[in-house]
């Protein structure tokens, strides 16, 4: 059963998904790097495509990244932006971020718009 989330944690609208469907991107190749707090997907774990992966874990930080070959050095860029404070937004690390996830520019600047109406919602308050 899918929970649905409150409308402002959505996904916005024009953005590609690909919550639910690294593995099948990163098998593909359509994504080179993936990023999971909390848990990590059983496909992951099991790897039934036999992909080579790679993974760096931050058991502190609960955070898991797999990457393909050839994509070590961006798998620890992230998880270096991934472990950075913010206030607020960065758009640059934002944007390096999504880029480095796989995300089209396009879906990036959509996130990065719904990003400041959600903080200007919030400061309206």
């Amino acid at each position: 059963m899918q929970t649905e989330l409150p409308p402002n944690l959505n996904i916005p609208e024009g953005v590609g998904p690909h919550e639910g469907h690294e593995y099948e991107l990163m098998v593909s190749g359509q994504k080179r790097v993936a990023l999971f707090s909390d848990y990590v997907p059983i496909e992951f774990s099991f790897n039934p495509a036999a992909i080579a992966l790679g993974h760096i874990c931050h058991e502190a930080a609960l955070r898991t990244i797999f990457y393909l070959p050839g994509h070590e050095q961006e798998a620890r860029e992230l998880l270096d932006l991934s472990l950075r404070p913010q206030l607020g937004i960065d758009e640059e690390i934002e944007t390096r971020i999504g880029d480095i996830l796989g995300y089209r520019s396009a879906d990036i600047q959509t996130y990065l718009l719904h990003a400041r109406r959600l903080l200007n919602e919030e400061g309206g308050r």
